[in-house]
């Protein structure tokens, strides 16, 4: 096949690609993005060009080696498939998408990996609200000495990272950070000024995290006697 006639194909495929209402998107072997179709740009909402030639992990800040599905199917050359999972991207957008990596081969070799992807924030969402109306809806019919705290559900939690609107540079950090510690169990301590929204990104960490369908328990602090909490750091 001539250098014409292959090129011929590439622009098709590529037509082919950007028509489809998933998000594709292909990195090569050093992670550059190499192809970022339109679902992908409407979905992150951002322009190609931002992406295009970029690291994989200078777009996603929230990423690492470990956590980016790209990067670790070419590591393992196994293809991960349909699997969820929430990104920040370095505006500060936080998706949850539903996603199959696959490993691209050329003569037995890894030369890169693809990426197909759907949003499904607002089906997260709605579904997080569902489940919010069935325990409130329990919580009416259940008399309240039998409501324990598994029947509730998740409830007091109503922000999401997505609340927290801004695009400093700051502000994109300290999301990217909200969003790695949700997946963990450990203890977090937020801190900052009367005000500053410190309950907000505690119940986006809690809404992000392994433990979003369990009751969120807001404790003033400030409202402890000062001799407990004295005797409590003893």
């Amino acid at each position: 096949m001539d250098i014409k006639a292959l090129s011929r194909e590439n622009v098709i495929l590529k037509e082919v690609l950007n028509h489809l209402d998933a998000a594709v998107h292909i990195i090569d072997r050093k992670g550059i993005t190499r192809y970022y179709n339109t679902a992908a740009a409407e979905m992150d909402n951002i322009r190609p060009e931002e992406v295009l030639g970029r690291h994989i992990l200078e777009v996603y800040p929230s990423l690492n080696p470990a956590t980016s599905s790209l990067l670790k199917v070419m590591e393992k050359n196994q293809p991960v498939v349909n699997k969820q999972q929430t990104v920040i991207n370095q505006w500060g957008r936080a998706t949850t998408v539903l996603y199959s990596t696959y490993p691209l081969l050329y003569r037995g070799q890894i030369v890169g990996a693809c990426d197909i992807s759907r949003d499904i924030t607002k089906v997260k969402e709605l579904s997080e609200k569902l489940v919010d109306l069935q325990a409130e809806l329990l919580e009416r019919r259940t008399p309240p000495a039998e409501v324990s705290i598994s029947a509730l559900g998740k409830t007091g939690a109503s922000y999401t990272l997505n609340d927290i609107i801004g695009q400093d540079a700051k502000m994109v950090q300290l999301k990217v950070l909200a969003q790695r510690v949700s997946q963990s169990s450990s203890p977090i301590l937020v801190y900052g000024e009367t005000g500053t929204g410190k309950e907000l990104l505690v119940q986006a960490i809690h809404n992000a995290g392994v433990h979003q369908k369990g009751p969120f328990v807001a404790q003033n602090c400030a409202a402890l006697p000062a001799k407990r909490a004295v005797c409590q750091g003893r």
